[in-house]
């Protein structure tokens, strides 16, 4: 029911919008979309968000294209759009995700470049982008966040392209800034974007089993074991490239033993993240082979 409520919520931003676009307060117009947000990330479900979802994000486009200057909801559309393209399509619609992952990007580089040239910056990496990244605030971090996101699922659905491996030291820049301004942001999701890096790296090209255990571990403090995103990124990254089964079906199995509700504001997320485990579970013998 609640759920049902959050879009009704954005429903009332859109018909208000429609009626006083340019009038309206940005921080009334933006505050209305992060509750329908906050309500939809505590009681949606992968199937009614399936279902959902995709209204919400037009309705958020259709304000952005009338407050265009808005930075508040520019970010909220690159969250949207990362996050929901990620839940929704990223293992089973890749094209479609790669369009929410480009689309979030773009939101979130407006925000940035509205402080300063930050797209410019990410296009040619290295030390502009780091000189670029110093200039950043605690306030800029969500939409840094949201920007390494985006940028980093779409190269994890490309990463057979030789093209995409120059896009992966911005990725790694961006958040480790994101780090230094928000310690622990998002229940440690800075921490699992890098240890997957790690993963997908491996040893030969740079990747660190020790770094990675590391990092998720620092994730996994951060929300206390509550958040099941972080609890599945362990089974996933590191149980597979130490090559331990039982850890990875332990920990799986401990996902799926818990109840989303235990961080009540990301019940959606944990949702997601119990059907991730359930993936893996039935596919465990791709990953351990030998076992078999």
């Amino acid at each position: 029911m609640r759920l049902v409520i959050a879009f009704v919520a954005l429903g009332l931003v859109v018909t208000a919008g429609a009626a006083y676009a340019q009038e309206a307060d940005d921080s009334v117009v933006a505050s209305l979309v992060e509750h329908a947000r906050d309500l939809a990330y505590a009681h949606a479900t992968p199937e009614s968000a399936r279902c959902l979802g995709p209204g919400l994000l037009e309705a958020v486009d259709w304000l952005v294209e009338r407050r265009p200057e808005d930075g508040r909801l520019l970010v909220l559309a690159a969250e949207l759009h990362a996050g929901l393209g990620y839940a929704l399509y990223h293992e089973d619609g890749p094209e479609r995700a790669k369009a929410h992952y480009r689309l979030a990007w773009d939101f979130a580089c407006r925000a940035l470049d509205a402080r300063g040239p930050f797209s410019e910056a990410a296009r040619t990496g290295g030390k502009d982008l780091a000189d670029e990244l110093k200039g950043r605030w605690d306030v800029d971090a969500p939409a840094l966040y949201w920007a390494a996101f985006s940028l980093g699922a779409r190269l994890d659905l490309e990463r057979e392209a030789v093209e995409t491996l120059g896009d992966l030291p911005s990725v790694r820049q961006i958040l480790a800034r994101v780090r230094e301004l928000a310690p622990r942001f998002e229940y440690g999701s800075p921490e699992l974007l890098l240890a997957h890096d790690h993963a997908m790296r491996g040893r030969g090209m740079g990747g660190s089993v020790e770094e990675m255990k590391a990092l998720l571990e620092e994730a996994l403090a951060t929300s206390e074991n509550r958040y099941l995103p972080a609890r599945v990124a362990y089974a996933r990254d590191y149980a597979v490239a130490v090559q331990d089964r039982g850890l990875f079906e332990e920990t799986l199995r401990e996902v799926l033993s818990t109840p989303p509700e235990v961080l009540p504001e990301r019940a959606f997320a944990n949702r997601v993240a119990q059907q991730q485990a359930r993936r893996l579970l039935d596919r465990a013998g791709d990953y351990f082979p030998e076992d078999d």
